[in-house]
């Protein structure tokens, strides 16, 4: 998060919470990789911020730890997903192919 900030990016980390309204304003949902174990309220509240980014038209861009997983998966959502790691400018060029044009950069990073 803080490096995304230091590309120029308004980023702010989504409490495991569910709090939906956390999405107003935002122009990106960024999804990193699970640094634990995900539970079923995990996954709920995942599913939820999802699909409110889906109808409001903010796009999602996943983060995921495995080439193979990105095979199997595919973009399932506008925005798509990247292989993680990757360096700070891959994400960067990532995420600005991604962004509507002309929008501020408002970032919101959810830890799946």
């Amino acid at each position: 998060m803080l490096v995304l900030q230091e590309f120029g990016y308004d980023t702010r980390f989504l409490p495991d919470s569910g709090a939906l309204e956390e999405l107003d304003g935002a122009h990106l949902l960024l999804l990193a990789p699970p640094t634990k174990q995900i539970t079923r309220r995990h996954m709920t509240v995942l599913a939820l911020l999802r699909a409110k980014a889906l109808d409001t038209g903010i796009p999602i861009l996943e983060l995921v730890s495995s080439s193979r997983k990105i095979e199997a998966r595919g973009p399932i959502e506008p925005g798509g997903v990247v292989s993680w790691p990757c360096s700070t400018e891959e994400l960067s060029k990532r995420i600005k192919e991604t962004l509507p044009t002309n929008s501020a950069e408002q970032v919101r990073l959810v830890e799946q």
